[in-house]
């Protein structure tokens, strides 16, 4: 059983300094985050955003830890599903790690409640999403099951 955590580790070839602008810049968060624009000044206490084009939210959260590029944590809450808005915000930790021949990315969330956990282990949850991250760095393009809400 998950007990409230997913956890996720995946080598990019790309470095640390790529992967942490794709990770901060929405016009590239939108390109393998489900077309979601993530807003941020990415500096501990800001408020965090995931939202549409339109400006719909479906993320909100605050960056706890800030270190470019190497580290990365933020809480996470859900805002369009009833019973994970109902539940306390997840964490979720990115280190990103040079490595010979590119990056090691990882990336840990906790404190999932049992319909965040729903929400980020569906539609193929972080997996999906830093392999689509992962593609668009490597190759510049983006993957088209990554643009679509």
């Amino acid at each position: 059983m998950n007990e409230g955590r997913q956890e996720v580790v995946i080598n990019i070839n790309a470095s640390p300094e790529q992967i942490w602008a794709a990770l901060t810049n929405p016009q590239q968060t939108r390109l393998f985050w489900h077309g979601a624009l993530n807003h941020s000044t990415w500096r501990p206490g800001a408020p965090w955003t995931s939202e549409s084009d339109e400006g719909e939210l479906f993320l909100d959260g605050e960056i706890v830890e800030a270190d470019r590029p190497q580290r990365m944590v933020h809480t996470m809450h859900f805002l369009q599903d009833p019973a994970a808005a109902a539940e306390p915000p997840s964490l979720v930790e990115i280190n990103i790690d040079a490595v010979e021949g590119g990056t090691r990315l990882r990336l840990v969330n906790t404190n999932l409640g049992p319909a965040a956990l729903e929400n980020v282990t569906g539609a193929g949850g972080w997996e999906h999403i830093l392999g689509a991250l992962k593609v668009l760095v490597e190759t510049g393009r983006p993957l088209e099951s990554a643009v679509a809400m």
